[in-house]
């Protein structure tokens, strides 16, 4: 059976990978420090927000 995936690309995408590619890194280099640490929850948008307003 073949799988689902997106027939086209969005804006959103690229963002998505802009947030995720570092963000698993930032996990990997955590877990070889530490095996048993948490994921981290960071908003970059809210981030920016917050330092403006």
């Amino acid at each position: 059976m073949p799988g689902a995936f997106p027939r086209e690309v969005r804006a959103m995408d690229a963002y998505s990978i802009w947030r995720e590619v570092p963000a698993y890194a930032v996990y990997f280099a955590r877990l070889s420090l530490d095996e048993h640490a948490e994921p981290v929850s960071f908003r970059p948008v809210k981030f920016l927000i917050s330092l403006f307003f």
